[in-house]
């Protein structure tokens, strides 16, 4: 073999000789050094790889020096990985290798793309940690720590180990962008609010270093989103917006979430004061209709501010005269407030505007009424009674209301008229006999009428 190889250049003869020699002696070693070393040269790549096996097999028997043993395994691993693709054969020398060489970076380095290759990711994990361990290159380590996250989040979907990993990789560098989209997906999944709050301020610090007003007023909404939904924590909340609308004052989504939690609080001093500010900055006209009955509503029943109340009932029918639930609260608190000039518009404006023909009877009664009791103006009410009587026609408390003041003012035939309007359409046999008996006495004490007091009374009897 020797004589081929060395004198005559003949490779193929020198394989067969040394083929025969270690079939004669299958523990010739420096044969098996040779053969290996031809096949490689050859391209018989499997049969190489073979000739190898056998060596370290013997050398590992041998317990040989590691030096002997890590250039075999590396061998050994590069024929499997670069000449016959046998990328798991590959790992196991590499592995050999490295456990006799821990830090040789070369190694660590193709074993992670091999097990990246072949799926093996929990192992690729671990190869990057034991490269973590004595690395100290800033660089390298975030992006060993990237890597690593993202094979937890991603390939191996184990959340908790991913956001360890993005947490430490924050130690080291803590405005890394990967690490911080990574985390603001993450921490939801596991309830983690308040470390996805802690994150978000850290995202606020960076947009303001940018300058970028829109991510910042987004991040504060955000965060109080979180306070409010998730950590039902409505004073963060209402404190983080407070913060963004100093930031930005017309912001329109962060007044209108402040007036929910101060609702949600019972804090109405503070929602009448949002209410307002929104007025400042509101264009759309039913949003501003829509403040200021809020506004009164709460100054009325909360506040208790009456006055104020009115105020703002008044600055709503100044943009819609016919808001009918600002005059029904008008008219209560003039009436509360004994402000009876400013009742009696109300009234007559109500009137005029509700379509309801009842209503309508009522509120011109209640204008009747008004008239006769607060202003003592009987001539006032009569037509007030009568309007209230268009609108229905067996009205009992309007007809009652005008046999009064045509009692009071001695006017006998008008009150005779009505009381027999009333006997007309009440279905109250009692109440007929008593109006008729009345009619009889009307007719006999003030107006000297026998003939017709006799007529009534009879049909009373009747």
């Amino acid at each position: 073999g020797e004589l081929y190889l060395n004198k005559l250049k003949q490779p193929r003869e020198a394989i067969l000789s040394y083929q025969k020699a270690v079939e004669l002696n299958s523990m010739n070693i420096p044969a098996w050094v040779v053969l290996a070393t031809l096949y490689e040269q050859e391209g018989f790549f499997p049969e190489a790889g073979l000739a190898l096996e056998k060596i370290v097999s013997f050398e590992e028997s041998q317990k040989s020096s590691e030096a002997i043993r890590v250039d075999l395994y590396w061998r050994l691993a590069e024929l499997y990985r670069l000449k016959l693709g046998q990328y798991q054969q590959a790992v196991r020398y590499y592995e050999k290798t490295l456990a006799l060489k821990p830090k040789d970076l070369l190694t660590i380095h193709l074993l992670q793309n091999l097990y990246l290759n072949l799926g093996q990711y929990k192992q690729r994990i671990d190869i990057n940690q034991r490269e973590l361990q004595f690395l100290e290159a800033l660089p390298r380590r975030i992006a060993l720590l990237e890597d690593t996250g993202f094979l937890w989040n991603q390939r191996l979907f184990q959340i908790g180990s991913a956001i360890a990993t993005y947490e430490k990789l924050q130690e080291i560098d803590p405005e890394n962008l990967f690490a911080i989209q990574a985390l603001r997906k993450l921490y939801p999944q596991e309830s983690l609010f308040p470390k996805l709050i802690a994150l978000h301020y850290l995202e606020i610090r960076l947009a303001e270093k940018a300058q970028d007003i829109k991510t910042i007023v987004k991040l504060y909404h955000r965060i109080a989103t979180l306070y409010a939904r998730d950590l039902k924590d409505s004073r963060s909340a209402i404190q983080t917006l407070e913060t963004l609308l100093e930031k930005d004052p017309p912001n329109q989504a962060a007044i209108q979430f402040l007036e929910q939690l101060y609702l949600e609080e019972k804090d109405f001093a503070n929602l009448v004061a949002m209410y307002k500010k929104e007025l400042d900055f509101t264009s759309s006209e039913e949003r501003q209709k829509l403040c200021l009955w809020e506004i009164a509503k709460l100054e009325e029943e909360q506040l208790h501010h009456p006055e104020e109340a009115i105020t703002y009932y008044n600055h709503v029918l100044l943009m819609d005269s016919k808001h009918l639930n600002s005059l029904k609260a008008l008219r209560r608190l003039y009436r509360d407030q004994k402000e009876w000039v400013e009742l009696s518009e109300v009234l007559e404006n109500e009137a005029l505007i509700t379509d309801d023909p009842l209503m309508k009877a009522d509120l011109f009664l209640s204008l009747g009424e008004l008239m006769r009791e607060q202003f003592h103006d009987q001539e006032q009410a009569i037509p007030q009674f009568w309007r209230a009587l268009e609108y229905n026609q067996g009205y009992l408390k309007a007809i009652t209301s005008l046999v009064e003041v045509y009692l009071e003012q001695k006017e006998w035939a008008k009150a005779i008229m009505v009381l027999e309007m009333e006997i007309k359409y009440t279905l109250d046999k009692q109440i007929r006999v008593e109006r008729l008996t009345q009619i009889g006495e009307l007719y006999r004490q003030s107006l000297s009428d026998i003939d017709k007091a006799q007529n009534s009374y009879e049909k009373a009897l009747e």
